[in-house]
């Protein structure tokens, strides 16, 4: 009859009006997610902004400080000491390579949160040290007590460590150690925070290093090695 057939349009008539605001409900909730993803990735993306800016100005103010002196003793100090807080470390040490000799040079400076963590042995001759110096290659060490080049136990304490090259121009002019009395893992972050403090002190270092040869060639004989005459003059006139 008209009547059933009427109720038969009015019912598919409300039904499709139900089903058209569930599409628009549904709608609504998919934009409504993906606006809260957007969101969630515009704030990761301000947050990492915002980390990376004030990386920048710490990195500002380390290649202030460090280029601050031609003294090799102060650069040197300073790189620990950055590198401590930096790399959340238990002792930061750093050894200059002898241009002519190729040998680590061991300037006893060490920054360390316990006075008995900064005297640490000089780097062995097959120690991970000289191995990165050789290789130029940094190594992240998180257990020194399964790692072959501590089997010897030479460094009882030490459960973990970074090693990183300071190169120049494609030559290794020191490395960086950062040491760990307790384990610890190395993430993206911390290598990546280490090894621009590494790049960023190579050159200062190399400088340094370059101004003391110079020092020291000025007022010694090439051949011997012993006080020129110009260094005679000095020790009289202090004298």
């Amino acid at each position: 009859s008209n009547e059933d057939w009427l109720s038969f349009l009015e019912i598919l008539y409300a039904v499709g009006i139900v089903g058209c605001l569930w599409e628009q409900m549904r709608a609504d909730q998919k934009r409504y997610t993906d606006s809260q993803k957007l969101l969630e990735q515009w704030r990761q993306a301000s947050n990492l902004a915002n980390k990376r800016a004030n990386e920048l100005a710490i990195f500002s103010e380390i290649n202030r400080e460090l280029a601050s002196s031609l003294d090799l003793r102060e650069v040197l100090e300073a790189l620990v000491d950055r590198g401590l807080r930096l790399g959340d470390a238990d002792a930061v040490t750093v050894f200059v390579r002898n241009r002519e000799t190729g040998e680590l040079t061991d300037y006893r400076v060490t920054a360390a949160v316990r006075d008995e963590l900064k005297h640490l042995p000089s780097p062995r001759p097959d120690g991970l040290t000289n191995s990165v110096a050789k290789s130029g290659e940094a190594a992240f060490i998180a257990d020194t007590r399964n790692h072959p080049l501590y089997a010897d136990g030479a460094y009882p304490d030490l459960c973990s460590i970074a090693s990183l090259p300071l190169q120049f121009e494609g030559e290794v002019v020191g490395v960086m150690n950062a040491g760990y009395i307790r384990p610890h893992q190395f993430d993206d972050e911390e290598i990546r925070l280490l090894s621009t403090l590494a790049d960023a002190a190579a050159v200062t270092v190399n400088n340094a290093a370059m101004h003391e040869r110079i020092l020291r060639l000025a007022v010694t004989d090439d051949l011997t090695g012993l006080a020129n005459r110009r260094r005679f003059l000095e020790v009289l006139r202090s004298e």
